[in-house]
């Protein structure tokens, strides 16, 4: 049995939360439970604001972080992308198709919520054809990997659009098992079911998911119990509400403790759209760091049988709160430009996203260091798992509450276990790079502010806030592996309340990383492009950079239009004082400074 059930539940969180190990534990295979996300389209006119390019631009922003750092996005009322009043199949379905097209086409799985405003879906039918469509339009190796969910919290009166009764809506799931079991036996793939995507309050005002897990007593459609626990500001709390109702459910409905849950919404606190301060800067990032830590803790110990989490911070901000709300991007509708368009700066939490897809297959338990120079430390050291030595630590760093008097210390040194020591040999040459996150070093919200918060930026505030939007280099170079730790210079922690930091070791001899892919160009206007691009998913990543050069038409001189930047993410955008007329190429670059192909030249 998973769940312990026979702990004192708070005993259990507190083991969680406070209890670290000096004992050297082996590693276990990280599974990537952290890489979802999700929003619901604002406004009355939802397919019109899915379909919008800002919404498409968001996503394909999503999809650009290293190793599919995001990797499914869950989204409320995509199926009313789909026109029950045509009967033709093409017309039917455009809208939708147009969608999934950029979805797919973007590398991302698809959270497919069975939920929408339409009362004429035919639940069983539908379900049905929709499965059987893209499996044929994009491959059963894409739909395969969609994470099919029934109707989102459906005993709140916001989602519960159709008005449904307690009858109606186990109609409804009986309908869409039965669409979903046509699909499997046609294509002879067994798609499964997650619900009920509920926040388990009372029974009395939430009947319909308490009933609809009763009856998994006899036969459950679930294939993954899905809820919603968001925290009261910490990522503690978000643990704590999710181990909670885990152990209640497994208590109550005895046969659930035999199976995989996941918290779609494991927010550090309810209602994306309150405008908090926390959510612009690097404390959000940092929070979220420490939430897939501690879940990761949880899970190490064997304390809940978890499959995921997802962050509920895919939105599209809005004036005057661009970088205020939960999102991940903070975005700018320039209408005072002609034609309007829209702008996207990266918020410090995708880039907290980006250095968590550096870490390697194998992961130790979470250590929690509660005062180091008046900072607490909580970190989680991961290794790969092939022949060459790999290691990524990822730090989170926040006021310890102490007070403390400055020494003699000029670095702070992270000392590798006995464990991984292990993984070394003394004449090896170990390449390294430390990338950091710091509060108002690199911040666009603090530097926006400091430049009066114009709720339409220039061209040369948006290329400043642009190049604090990814993390900074700290420190980059090689060591012999006899050495056995590696050293970060104090005076950037000193500066910087709560931070960030990624560590990552590769051998020398690790093979040389393949060319990009699928590069893309979007124009956002006349005489500014955003690039975005592919790569291979490396299970011991050692690419530090990207490096892109420019050359304009009938100019044979190449340009490196990246020079003296960091570009660890799969996307650039930049702004030319002319319109932008020519083409481009992309390269890697590695921490062993080793250069990957150009791949074909791609122009606009």
């Amino acid at each position: 049995m998973w769940i312990r059930r026979t702990f004192n539940l708070n005993f259990m969180i507190l083991a969680i939360l406070v209890f670290v190990t000096c004992i050297a534990q082996p590693p276990k295979i990280l599974p990537r439970f952290w890489i979802n996300t999700g929003f619901s389209p604002i406004g009355n006119e939802i397919g019109k604001v899915l379909l919008s390019n800002d919404t498409l631009t968001n996503i394909e922003l999503i999809s650009s972080l290293p190793n599919n750092g995001l990797n499914s996005i869950r989204i409320h009322w995509i199926l009313d992308l789909v026109n029950t009043e045509i009967p033709s199949n093409e017309q039917k379905f455009k809208d939708l198709d147009k969608f999934l097209d950029v979805l797919i086409s973007s590398g991302l799985e698809l959270g497919l919520e069975l939920m929408s405003h339409n009362k004429n879906l035919d639940w069983n039918h539908d379900v049905y054809e929709i499965l059987c469509r893209y499996s044929r339009r994009y491959g059963i190796n894409v739909t395969s990997q969609w994470k099919l969910e029934t109707w989102n919290e459906p005993d709140l009166k916001t989602y519960n659009v159709l008005n449904f009764t307690l009858n109606d809506y186990l109609k409804y799931m009986d309908d869409i098992q039965t669409g979903i079991e046509r699909a499997s036996n046609e294509l002879k793939f067994d798609f499964k079911l997650r619900g009920p995507a509920g926040l388990f309050k009372s029974r009395e005002t939430h009947e319909f998911c308490w009933k609809i897990l009763e009856n998994c007593e006899k036969r459950c459609p679930f294939n993954v119990i899905t809820f919603h626990r968001k925290g009261n500001g910490t990522s503690e709390s978000i643990l704590s509400e999710g181990v909670s109702l885990i152990v209640e459910l497994s208590n109550t409905f005895p046969k659930l403790s035999q199976m995989k849950f996941s918290n779609d919404e494991a927010d550090p606190i309810a209602i994306w759209s309150i405008p908090r301060e926390m959510q612009a800067s690097v404390e959000y990032a940092a929070t979220l760091v420490e939430t897939v830590l501690l879940h990761w803790t949880a899970m190490y110990q064997n304390l809940i049988n978890l499959e995921s989490i997802s962050h509920d911070n895919a939105f599209l901000s809005y004036y005057p709160h661009q970088f205020t709300q939960r999102t991940l991007l903070a975005r700018f509708q320039m209408n005072n430009s002609v034609p309007r368009h829209t702008q996207f700066i990266q918020k410090p939490v995708f880039a907290a996203l980006g250095l968590l897809s550096n870490l390697g297959a194998l992961g130790f338990d979470t250590q929690i260091k509660r005062e180091w120079h008046g900072k607490k430390v909580t970190y989680l050291s991961t290794i790969g798992n092939g022949s060459y030595f790999y290691l990524s630590t990822i730090m989170a760093f926040r006021p310890s509450g102490t007070k403390f008097k400055e020494n003699n210390d000029k670095n702070f040194k992270f000392q590798i276990s006995s464990e991984i020591k292990r993984k070394l040999q003394e004449n090896s040459t170990i390449w390294f790079v430390v990338e950091g996150l710091l509060q108002h070093l690199n911040d666009p919200y603090y530097f926006w502010k400091l430049n009066g918060s114009p709720p339409y930026p220039n061209s040369t505030l948006r290329a400043n806030l642009r190049k604090l939007q990814t993390p900074i280099l700290l420190k980059h170079g090689k060591q012999n592996g006899s050495k056995h730790f590696f050293e970060i210079p104090y005076r950037y922690l000193k500066k910087s309340n709560t931070s960030v930091l990624l560590i990552r070791a590769c051998d020398e001899n690790i093979p040389r990383s393949h060319q990009v892919f699928n590069v893309r160009l979007r124009k956002i206007t006349s005489n500014e492009v955003l690039l975005l691009w592919s790569d291979k998913n490396y299970p011991e990543r050692c690419i530090m950079t990207y490096q892109i050069y420019f050359r304009p038409l009938k100019v044979k001189k190449w340009i490196d239009v990246t020079r003296n930047l960091h570009v660890p993410f799969m996307n650039f955008q930049f702004q030319f004082k002319e319109s932008i007329e020519g083409c481009f190429k992309i390269r890697s670059i590695d921490i062993m400074m080793r250069k990957s192909r150009f791949p074909h030249i791609t122009c606009i």
